[in-house]
């Protein structure tokens, strides 16, 4: 046997038998039964050298018989070269790839085309059988004992397709067979199997034989021994090609994907000790991504896995990567039925009892791969002799399928001296969810780590229970860790009862807390609110008060609505320190347009952060009257002034500021002008192209001039006034014409 060439192109692949059970659809009565798969196929593709498909895509529109007979294609397939046509045409079909012929044969009244025997003993050939007519083709098997020649059922070559229904909102599914031509890469692909005896498309695979075998032995013309035959020549296959793995590593993936379909038989052992099988099996489930196949891979995982294949895991995972490792763990997670993991585990945990250090963690890794909760938490009785990572690493595992049955177990790792053990265990309580959970967490407030208190602090706000209030308060009262504070002011703001309000303003009072944590708490009781809250703001927001944390009750006012609190953030605005009457104004954006707004007008004269902070309050709520006082900062000599002011001259929306704009000249202007006249224009398509006057380029703003000047509508003035000022000739030229126009017409209306 000659090793074939390495992968050249890919092309068709062919449908698979369905795992679980056996599927057929009567599609109509010349077809017969197509065998379904769950997943749907891959797209064929061919080779770009000139071949027997090309010339089957020119001559496509001929039936099969007259294909064959036509002169035009038989002198074609000469120019192709390597092609013998036989004088006695209607008994042969050339093939290009090889010499093999697939001859023509009238069986019960039909044409048929019988490739090669692909099985052949002294009582039985089988054989695959073509028939096509107009789009419709068959492939089907053929048998022929003594005495005996039928054709069996047929193996159609298919993909599923599915379409989305959106008014019914469910997906249906149909089976397409494949278009007429690619029966004919199906057929290459045989041929170089039956050439090769091994398949070089890397689409294409084995499984085709195996529907054949399968139909063979279900029609009781042969045994499974037949199929035992030939798992064993696939496996001699893949081990002559072993000896160059890289090269042949796509036949390889093939010829194993081929094997998932004889999994009834012992192959698994031999291909491991000569390929990196678990690799082939892990790249095969991720690209076919199917049920059907991970039946096949969880089967084979199940009966191969024993306690010398476990041995072997063992000892070579201390040399392998990560990749490796992770290969290891997907295979034993294969394994489904439950009594199967229950007997690995017990030979795991047998094992762990009498191994060295490095071997024990290779063995803890595998078993909490396949292990029960109950089993991997037996594992902490070892504890003693498990280093911290080890721990941490079950721990880590045991993230899901825990339940309040192993609240105790836990209770107990909460005891461990360890504090990053604490700390993990408290976050897997957490993860259990049920609010039974809660006191063993409690309890850890007081633990003599500063991060296990911060976890324990941190995960009781999940709960939202009103039972972790107090305790967190308590612990509020006497924690000198910031980190903590703030973890406990975090589940206090997730919990969000307004009866913390009262207990946490008195720690406020009583205890002296960093800077940092003092807004916090501030925060925090204004996303609690109520009336305590406000009087506590209000009580905040006097002169007496230490700026910072005035300036933290200013910031938490802004999520208070209420009367007395406006109020309050109003007086502030007389405050003497510049950055309080800043954070004042700010604060007023969140409150409704004030009715008597002269305050506001006030700071425009104050310093200039302030004054500022006042010009963007003014637009923002759009106050009336607003533009009388804007309008004279426009001379100011400040640039970040005018810009300010002409961006609140939008805002506030008063016709008034239109010509003040357009009186703007300065280029360095420009852009913040054009971006506050749109909002001035009512006409809702004009306002929206004005936005569109300073693109950076010249043809878009001058296609925008011209639609606008369009409109023949007064509105269009102020952007054909802003266009005269454009750096483009051709812009302002443009906009200059349609002002004229304008002004005709107004003449003329006169």
């Amino acid at each position: 046997m000659h090793k074939p060439q390495p992968l050249q192109h890919s092309s068709f692949i062919t449908g698979t038998k369905n795992f679980t059970a056996r599927k057929t659809l009567n599609l109509n009565n010349e077809m017969g039964a197509v065998q379904i798969s769950k997943y749907p196929k891959k797209n064929y593709s061919t080779s770009n050298n000139t071949s027997l498909m090309d010339s089957l895509n020119i001559f496509g529109s001929l039936s099969f018989k007259n294909l064959v007979k036509n002169p035009e294609f038989r002198q074609f397939l000469r120019a192709l070269g390597g092609v013998n046509i036989h004088s006695d045409v209607e008994n042969i079909v050339p093939s290009y790839w090889t010499s093999t012929r697939w001859r023509i044969e009238k069986i019960k009244g039909k044409d048929y085309v019988l490739s090669p025997a692909f099985y052949r003993d002294e009582d039985l050939s089988i054989r695959f059988a073509i028939r096509v007519d107009k789009d419709k083709f068959q492939l089907n098997v053929h048998v022929k004992k003594k005495n005996e020649e039928k054709i069996l059922d047929s193996i159609a070559c298919y993909k599923i397709v599915t379409e989305y229904m959106e008014d019914e909102k469910k997906s249906t599914y149909r089976v397409e067979l494949t278009p007429f031509e690619e029966l004919f890469v199906t057929i290459s692909n045989l041929d170089a199997y039956f050439q090769e005896k091994l398949p070089i498309y890397e689409t294409w695979d084995l499984n085709i034989v195996n529907q054949a075998f399968d139909i063979v032995i279900e029609r009781g013309y042969a045994t499974q021994e037949i199929r035992k035959k030939k798992c064993k020549e696939i496996t001699e296959n893949i081990i002559l090609l072993s000896e160059d793995e890289d090269l042949y590593k796509a036949q390889i993936y093939i010829q194993i994907k081929s094997l998932l379909d004889f999994w009834d038989f012992d192959w698994f052992n031999d291909l491991n000790e000569h390929v990196d099988l678990l690799g082939f099996l892990h790249e095969i489930a991720a690209k076919e991504s199917s049920e059907e196949i991970e039946h096949k891979i969880a089967f084979i995982a199940e009966r191969r896995t024993d306690e010398r294949l476990l041995d072997k895991f063992i000892t070579e995972m201390t040399t392998m990567n990560l990749n490796a490792k992770n290969r290891v763990y997907w295979f034993v997670s294969c394994i489904k039925r439950q009594s199967i993991r229950r007997r690995l585990e017990s030979i795991l945990l047998r094992r762990l009892e009498r191994e060295n250090e490095t071997n024990s963690k290779n063995i803890i890794e595998l078993l909490l791969k396949i292990g029960h909760v109950e089993n991997k938490l037996l594992l902490f009785e070892k504890f003693s002799r498990l280093d911290l990572t080890t721990k941490i690493f079950i721990l880590e595992n045991l993230e899901s399928n825990l339940d309040l049955r192993h609240v105790p177990f836990l209770m107990q790792l909460l005891e461990d001296r360890n504090w990053q053990v604490r700390q993990k265990t408290i976050e897997i309580l957490a993860l259990i969810g049920d609010i039974k959970v809660v006191e063993p967490i409690i309890i850890h407030l007081d633990d003599s780590h500063f991060l296990v208190r911060s976890q324990a602090a941190s995960l009781l706000g999940q709960f939202k229970s009103k039972i972790a209030l107090k305790p967190l308060i308590l612990r509020l009262r006497k924690e000198e860790n910031i980190n903590v504070q703030m973890s406990i002011l975090d589940s206090i703001e997730e919990i969000k009862e307004k009866s913390a309000s009262f207990p946490l303003i008195e720690t406020f009072r009583n205890k002296q807390f960093e800077d940092k944590v003092q807004t916090r708490i501030i925060e925090v009781l204004a996303r609690i609110g109520g009336s305590k809250v406000e009087e506590f703001l209000k009580e905040l927001m006097t002169p007496k008060t230490t700026k910072h944390l005035l300036l933290a009750a200013l910031e938490a006012a802004k999520l208070l609505n209420e009367q007395e609190i406006i109020k309050s953030v109003y007086q502030n605005l007389t405050h003497p320190e510049p950055s309080v009457r800043m954070k004042a104004l700010e604060t007023i954006r969140f409150f409704p347009t004030p009715s008597e707004p002269e305050i506001i007008f006030a700071r425009l004269k104050d310093e200039r952060s302030v004054q500022l902070e006042a010009i963007r309050t003014i637009g923002h709520l759009q106050i009336k009257n607003g533009y009388i006082h804007l309008a004279q900062l426009l001379k100011s000599t400040d640039d970040e002034i005018v810009r300010e002011t002409i961006l609140s001259l939008g805002r506030i929306k008063d016709e008034r500021g239109i010509s003040s704009l357009l009186n703007i000249s300065d280029i360095r202007f420009r852009n913040h002008v054009a971006l506050a006249l749109p909002k001035l224009i009512k006409h809702p398509t004009i306002s929206a192209l004005m936005k569109r006057l300073i693109n950076p380029d010249w043809k878009v703003r001058l296609s925008v001039v011209r639609t606008i000047g369009e409109f023949k509508n007064p509105e269009s003035i102020p952007a054909l006034i802003f266009s005269i000022q454009d750096k483009n000739e051709n812009v302002r030229s443009e906009a200059r014409k349609f002002l004229s126009e304008y002004e005709k017409l107004k003449i003329e209306m006169n």
